[in-house]
């Protein structure tokens, strides 16, 4: 029987499968040039593309106003030292797949009213080379 962490860890484990994709066609889609922002007609990941070269130039360009614009007011980053981290070994299968293998996770909490909430969870499976 498996606990609600160990579910909710697994349905993140997916949307977590499908964002690395997503990034790794950022990366390689850094290598040609391309405009700064998303035009009609594109696809998410063209258009998130798009938001991350302009990132790359805003910070170039220590374009302040750009971040203002394109940052949530509840925006999270999280650095290499983490907030809460680990690494977890899974073995098992969701929906007929096979999702075994070690998954780094950083979970990042903030204080708001006396309590502690997660606001940001990131759950990435690593990938032998």
């Amino acid at each position: 029987m498996q606990s609600g962490r160990q579910v909710l860890l697994l349905k993140t484990l997916s949307v977590a499968v499908v964002l690395a994709v997503a990034l790794s066609c950022l990366v390689l889609g850094q290598a040609k040039p391309q405009q700064a922002l998303p035009a009609a007609g594109q696809t998410a990941i063209q258009e998130v593309a798009a938001l991350e070269r302009a990132w790359i130039d805003a910070s170039r360009q220590y374009d302040v106003a750009w971040f203002e614009r394109s940052l949530a007011d509840s925006f999270i980053s999280t650095d290499e030292d983490g907030v809460a981290t680990a690494i977890g070994v899974v073995k098992g299968s969701y929906t007929g797949k096979d999702n075994s293998g070690k998954y780094p996770w950083t979970d990042t909490w903030v204080k708001r009213g006396g309590q502690w909430q997660c606001v940001a969870s990131h759950a990435s499976k690593i990938v032998p080379t």
